[in-house]
């Protein structure tokens, strides 16, 4: 959606407020206060220390009460960057009709990979370090939910790499420092979701959207660059950044969970900032509505099936992996628009005439597959890359 993180407060000190607006919450709401009380931005300011290795780690929740109330009760806030800080802010609010076990299962499991709610704006994500050991899985939090008296705090390293931008065509690789925060605030289940960009991330590549962005299809180039004429010669970066994402359970009788994301990005390039803060409205839209589209659509089926489907891609040989893919792309050259640019139209014909596994690793091609299989359980049409699996008994004999 980055110049190297100086320190946490660096990009929380000056969380300011800005001119109100709102929309429905439903629909999706980035909207403001006429203050920003002391109350959110202590608490802002605590969970990214709570995150930060460099900084204060001991979780104390009176410290987030007012930020835990506030997304609770929908109360629309505004961010905006300190004097002297050029990093855009914004703060969404959106509401989900499952439950709170429910986003757990499907978010924020070993067995089910965390982009496969955001296929619009993530192509892979990996926990590569959980609890200071490297190659650790996420543990299995959603069991521990009901029951759930004592905080849980899981920390790590998570390494990204975005879709292309639907302005620019750029995405980009990097890695945050992540922690995962179960608990119960007066009586109420909240799960916190904090991320913390690492480094400045690699240079941005050129990459495409194929069709409409909802399809999900994308197109990457190893070409550094953005894909806009005149442009090329770009060499982009995000240089610092980060969420906050706090889950509120609203009703223990009914699947409803409030969610409030805090959101702050500079990048561009030459160190010059080129994002506003309607960049990162859009961005929160665009991840809102694909997450609800998926985790609220009737098809999904529970986390333990989907997680069994997946099971059989992340388990295919390197070369079945490699030739369901070129069936993906080869299947994409044929049904494309004959309107695809020069370029994208070249790289289909490249995909497919050398093979996928000459440009792409194990863990993009599965990425993909995993994306394509989501769609067909999820009624949207795919190729012929995902015949053969199991989706499920639900999905058996529709096609």
């Amino acid at each position: 959606m980055i110049l190297r993180m100086l320190s946490v407060l660096l990009l929380t000190a000056g969380l300011l407020c800005g001119p109100p607006a709102s929309r429905d919450a439903r629909a999706g709401e980035v909207s403001t206060l006429a203050a920003f009380p002391e109350g959110l931005r202590r608490g802002l300011d605590h969970l990214l220390q709570v995150s930060c290795p460099r900084g204060d780690r001991q979780l104390r929740s009176a410290e987030i009460g007012a930020l835990l109330d506030a997304v609770a009760a929908g109360s629309p806030v505004a961010l905006a960057p300190e004097a002297g800080s050029d990093a855009a802010c914004a703060h969404g609010r959106f509401e989900i009709r499952r439950s709170l076990a429910d986003i757990v299962r499907f978010g924020y499991s070993p067995d089910i990979p965390s982009h496969l709610l955001m296929p619009s704006s993530v192509r892979v994500a990996r926990w590569t370090e959980v609890d200071g050991q490297p190659g650790r899985p996420l543990p299995r939090l959603w069991p521990l939910v009901p029951g759930l008296r004592d905080p849980v705090v899981v920390r790590g390293i998570e390494r990204v790499e975005n879709t292309p931008d639907p302005s620019s065509g750029a995405y980009f690789a990097y890695d945050l420092e992540r922690a995962l925060i179960l608990l119960r605030h007066q009586g109420r289940l909240f799960l916190i979701s904090v991320s913390i960009q690492k480094d400045v991330s690699e240079v941005g590549r050129r990459g495409a959207v194929i069709g409409a962005d909802g399809d999900w299809n994308y197109l990457y180039f190893e070409e550094e660059g953005l894909d806009r004429p005149g442009l090329g010669w770009v060499r982009s970066h995000m240089y610092a950044g980060g969420s906050v994402s706090v889950y509120a359970q609203i009703d223990g009788a009914r699947p409803l969970v409030r969610l409030g994301i805090f959101r702050w990005l500079k990048a561009g390039w030459a160190s010059i900032n080129m994002v506003r803060r309607s960049h990162i409205e859009a961005g929160l839209e665009r991840y809102a509505d694909t997450l609800r589209r998926i985790i609220e659509h009737p098809h999904l089926p529970d986390g333990d099936t989907l997680a069994a489907g997946l099971a059989q891609i992340y388990g295919l040989s390197d070369a079945l992996l490699a030739e369901r893919t070129r069936s993906y792309f080869q299947n994409l050259a044929d049904t494309g628009d004959a309107r695809l640019a020069p370029a994208v139209r070249e790289r289909l014909d490249r995909l497919v005439a050398d093979g996928p596994a000459l440009h792409l690793n194990r863990d993009s091609m599965a990425a993909l597959l995993a994306v394509q299989y989501l769609k067909a359980l999820l009624g949207k049409p795919t190729g012929p890359e995902i015949s053969g699996l199991d989706r499920g008994p639900d999905h058996r004999g529709r096609g």
